[in-house]
């Protein structure tokens, strides 16, 4: 749970405080750090590091040495991505879920956007 709730924390702090994210998103070892994170064995942790790892993909002012790693792992996370997270409505169950399906359309909608980021930073080696 400990850290599951640090994710989470990471997360919101990242998305409050812009100065944060200059610190955190451009440190290719927190990069590292979440993508082992997101092969966890536990799906609560696997969903808060893909929230974090979403934010790496999502910068628009990636440092170089963020774009190497993503790089030269596009392909496996762009499988990775692609199993652990295929049954969107599983994933956003772990997320007190909304009675409506408005929630999984979201998952599915960031899914799609990782992937695509993902395979054009493929094509970009």
């Amino acid at each position: 749970a400990a850290c599951r709730q640090s994710l989470k924390l990471i997360g919101e702090i990242i998305i409050t405080f812009p100065e944060f994210q200059d610190i955190y998103l451009t440190d290719q070892n927190n990069l590292i750090k979440i993508m082992k994170l997101m092969s966890s064995s536990y799906k609560n942790i696997q969903m808060e590091a893909f929230d974090v790892f979403k934010l790496f993909v999502a910068r628009q002012d990636k440092p170089e040495p963020i774009l190497k790693i993503l790089r030269a792992n596009a392909t496996k996370l762009y499988f990775s991505i692609n199993r652990n997270f295929n049954n969107h409505m599983d994933a956003s169950k772990l997320r007190d879920s909304l009675p409506d399906d408005s929630e999984d359309q979201e998952v599915q909608n960031e899914k799609d956007f990782l992937l695509t980021q993902l395979a054009m930073l493929q094509n970009t080696k």
